[in-house]
């Protein structure tokens, strides 16, 4: 029952982190840390808070020619960096 609040008030821990470990496991602590606060206050975290606060609309993928564009970017990039030209 607990760890469905905590992941009710900190969705980002139900989601893919892609932080660095350290970053990752201060984000986590840092979401109990809160959670128990609330819990102390008897801060009441509903179903209805969740929607009113957490609703946004659907993430669309990038479409497939993002990768070829990255490509041609860090190519360029590359390019400029080499130093010898």
């Amino acid at each position: 029952m607990a760890f469905g609040r905590l992941k009710g008030r900190c969705r980002c821990l139900l989601k893919r982190n892609d932080c660095e470990l350290e970053l990752s496991k201060i984000m986590t602590v840092t979401c109990c840390v809160l959670h128990n606060i609330c819990e102390e206050h008897s801060d009441n975290f509903t179903e209805e808070c969740h929607e009113l606060v957490y609703d946004q609309p659907p993430l669309h993928p990038f479409p497939d020619n993002g990768r070829q564009e990255g490509a041609d970017v860090r190519s360029a990039l590359d390019y400029f960096n080499m130093g010898d030209h």
